[in-house]
């Protein structure tokens, strides 16, 4: 980290949740259909954040990537909230948090 204080970052948020078992999936995964354990997990994932952010505060962000379980098990405000959560401490570079 401190041997490239300009090099940017790329982030990975792994969203561990899935609606059902996919028979061939190995991904690290919580199947459930109760929403409410995504708003646990993003509580907990801001504390992660709030704790290693400071560490990359001379970086910009140059790509964020969502994995799984399935990133969609999102409900529209929980995706607002992780943007946010991400937001607040790290420096996005333009195009960054383009949807593709």
């Amino acid at each position: 980290m401190a041997r490239y204080p300009q090099r940017p970052l790329s982030l990975y948020v792994h969203i561990p949740f899935c609606h059902k078992l996919c028979y061939f999936c190995g991904c690290n995964k919580i199947v459930t259909r109760q929403q409410h354990k995504a708003d646990q997990y993003l509580d907990v994932l801001e504390q992660e954040i709030i704790h290693r952010a400071p560490l990359f505060a001379t970086r910009q962000v140059k790509q964020l990537h969502w994995g799984g379980g399935t990133p969609t098990y999102l409900n529209k405000a929980q995706i607002s909230r992780l943007m946010d959560l991400l937001a607040q401490p790290f420096s996005f570079q333009r195009g960054s948090r383009d949807l593709h």
